[in-house]
């Protein structure tokens, strides 16, 4: 047996099967000596390279077209039940997981906490009909070889806008009605309704603030933020867009000196900006078409990345990054 935290396998509508990676007591399912293969090498090289003509050795690989191939994550595991039924039981709950899924493996390791995602078989390697017991191994291709943290890295920009710097109360130009405004989570708490102090109904009231402050200096901008990897390969963020955006999102990049434009309207339905595929979908739809601006970031290993919502109004953008390994 192996000393590491436990295997996890989720599937949707599949629940999920723990692997043990230490001893326990049956009924139990968990790692054998072998443990794990797979997991800690990168995958087979991709890259292709080519012979020079003339002189020594292969013509130089630009770092980015070093890529890598699919990623096969073996687990070798044992299954103790207390009688044949209940051992039966338990192979039969991990036939149950792999056949006709996309299973996500994850691997609790001290203080590691990943996981990957791909097609999976499973296969009796004991050869042998003990009552109680059985061997075998579970292999997982994923074809994206990349291990993701568990738990995403995460934080909410909100739309920038003018405030009243005597009151903190938002204003706008000749716009009938009252200004509301969200306290706390969006959607999840109360809209809270300026009357006595609505000021920017009949124009500017100076001195003006932008996009919010603070007091300590521990946050200059709701509408600003900062992503960080602290895994060993590129990452790739995801930006969820929530209405209403009327207009479209615009975010900037200032360290990368660029941006992600989307001239597609958000309102009920979000627009997700995925940086890993490139792309802008709403509600599945693909509306990569609406990109005015394609500057989609990447954030390399140990480093960090500033996001600046740029598009004013009242809606809001999760942005979450995953620590990536390869």
């Amino acid at each position: 047996m192996v000393d590491v935290g436990f295997v996890e396998l989720s599937a949707p509508g599949a629940g999920t099967v723990h692997l043990e990676g230490g001893s326990g007591s049956p009924p139990v399912l968990f790692l054998l000596e072998a443990g794990v293969e797979g997991w800690f090498e990168t995958p087979d090289l991709t890259t292709g390279t080519t012979a020079r003509g003339s002189g020594d050795g292969l013509h130089d690989i630009p770092v980015q077209d070093i890529q890598y191939g699919s990623r096969t994550v073996i687990l070798h595991f044992a299954v103790w039940g207390r009688d044949r039924s209940e051992t039966l039981s338990l192979w039969d709950k991990v036939r149950r997981m792999v056949a006709h899924r996309l299973v996500t493996v994850r691997i609790v390791d001290s203080d590691h906490d990943l996981t990957c995602t791909g097609m999976a078989s499973m296969d009796k390697t004991d050869g042998t009909w003990d009552r109680e017991w059985a061997e075998g191994t579970i292999n997982v291709v994923c074809p994206r070889p990349e291990l993701l943290s568990h738990t995403a890295r995460s934080f909410q920009l909100l739309a920038s806008h003018a405030v009243d710097g005597a009151t903190g109360v938002g204003l706008s130009y000749n716009q009938l009605g009252y200004i509301t405004y969200w306290q706390g989570t969006p959607d999840e708490s109360p809209s809270v309704m300026e009357i006595g102090t609505n000021r920017g109904r009949f124009g500017l009231a100076y001195p003006l603030a932008y996009s919010g402050s603070s007091d300590t200096a521990n946050v200059a901008s709701q509408s600003a933020g900062l992503l960080r990897n602290e895994g060993t390969s590129r990452a790739y963020p995801v930006f969820t867009c929530n209405g209403p955006f009327p207009n479209g999102v615009a975010l900037d990049f200032p360290s990368l000196n660029t941006s992600i434009e989307c001239t597609q309207p958000v309102y009920g339905v979000p627009l997700v900006l995925d940086c890993r595929s490139r792309s802008a979908t709403v509600g599945g739809l693909d509306v990569s078409r609406r990109l005015s601006a394609r500057g989609f970031p990447t954030v390399e290993p140990g480093g960090t990345l500033s996001v600046v919502l740029r598009t004013g109004g009242t809606g809001w953008v999760d942005c979450s990054i995953h620590d990536t390994y390869m």
